[in-house]
């Protein structure tokens, strides 16, 4: 079993887009799929320092994306983990942990110095917590009401 990991192309668009919602749920297609599209375009630059995105194939089938977004107003050396997700029969095999390394090498290649990202309180962020905690993130705050009302965010940060 062959794995790789590749940027993502148009052509893997509604595959990468099936890897996040059987992540995540069906709660996301929208905003998901836009992201996964933009990220393909030129116009890109006039909102973001960076955005791309990256897959992992396994035998030819897509089994995980994850994204890096640095906005346009924030530091040009800060960045955000983005969509990052492997397909659930996938998981917990250290493929996400190799979708995250590369992710990491590319972030340095472009100067970025800290790596932050976020998920949501329990139930549903216990899993996504401990990963990246064991990816060498560390706890760096919480908002409530943020992204959903009643909802805890915690951020994560990792200086590369």
């Amino acid at each position: 079993m062959v794995e790789i990991i590749e940027k993502l192309t148009s052509d893997m668009l509604n595959s990468a887009h099936e890897v996040i919602l059987d992540a995540f749920g069906p709660d996301k297609p929208d905003i998901a799929l836009r992201f996964l599209k933009f990220s393909l375009e030129k116009e890109k630059s006039q909102v973001f320092n960076l955005l791309d995105f990256f897959i992992l194939k396994k035998d030819q089938e897509i089994i995980g994306v994850m994204g890096i977004v640095s906005l346009g107003y924030d530091p040009q050396e800060v960045g955000w983990v983005c969509y990052p997700g492997v397909k659930k029969k996938f998981q917990n095999q250290g493929l996400g942990s190799k979708l995250l390394v590369h992710l990491v090498r590319f972030a340095k290649r472009r100067g970025i110095k800290r790596l932050y990202t976020d998920t949501s309180y329990p139930p549903d962020g216990i899993q996504a917590r401990s990963f990246y905690t064991k990816n060498g993130f560390e706890p760096s705050g919480e908002m409530k009401d943020f992204f959903i009302i009643g909802q805890k965010t915690q951020y994560f940060v990792k200086y590369l």
